[in-house]
């Protein structure tokens, strides 16, 4: 998604200091870190799995495939009322959107939209000013948003790292909470 200069320093000000993922600091660190916890590699690929059996490694290619068609997106920042813009790869967004028009979901249903400047955040419910970045989730369709801060996983509560998320039962969750939700992990290897 494109956001200006000026949004893309607006959003990482929103996100608490010690999490900025600036190259260099905590921040980068602390990221890093949550993207080995969110996303192991043995829960996206078969292939970083121990002692997999061939038809066992048939079925993790299949959990994978499938939850990346159904449930895996990437967060999109844009300010309140324009997610969804600009969907096509290399195209800017379109600055003139209606604010007041009802956003479409997914799946070509309208949805209803807050009133111009009412727009609130899906976790902390508090009203978001209409110059502040957002975050979307297309899989929850674009009459909802986040406070940069604020999208998180339902599960930990942690922040979903580089807004990599997985959408079920109405909300965000990161990438192990969704897996643990589906199969059971094991305490030893850590492996679903």
């Amino acid at each position: 998604p494109w956001v200006s200069l000026s949004q893309a320093m607006q959003y990482m000000e929103l996100i608490p200091k010690e999490l900025q993922p600036v190259a260099g600091t905590d921040g980068a660190f602390h990221r890093r870190r949550r993207l080995t916890r969110q996303l192991p590699l043995y829960d996206q690929d078969p292939a970083h799995c121990r002692g997999l059996a061939e038809g066992e490694q048939k079925l993790m290619e299949e959990f994978v495939k499938k939850y990346k068609a159904e449930a895996l997106g990437v967060g999109e920042v844009a300010l309140p009322g324009q997610g969804g813009s600009g969907k096509e790869e290399g195209k800017p967004q379109d600055k003139s959107i209606d604010p007041s028009k009802a956003p479409e979901s997914p799946n070509g249903a309208l949805e209803s939209a807050p009133a111009a400047g009412h727009y609130r955040c899906e976790t902390c419910k508090q009203a978001v000013p209409g110059d502040c970045p957002v975050v979307y989730a297309d899989r929850a369709g674009y009459g909802r948003q986040w406070h940069p801060a604020c999208f998180v996983c339902c599960r930990c509560a942690e922040p979903l790292v580089d807004l990599i998320y997985f959408w079920k039962s109405g909300a965000a969750w990161c990438g192990r909470h969704y897996c643990e939700s589906l199969r059971p992990r094991c305490a030893g290897c850590d492996e679903v």
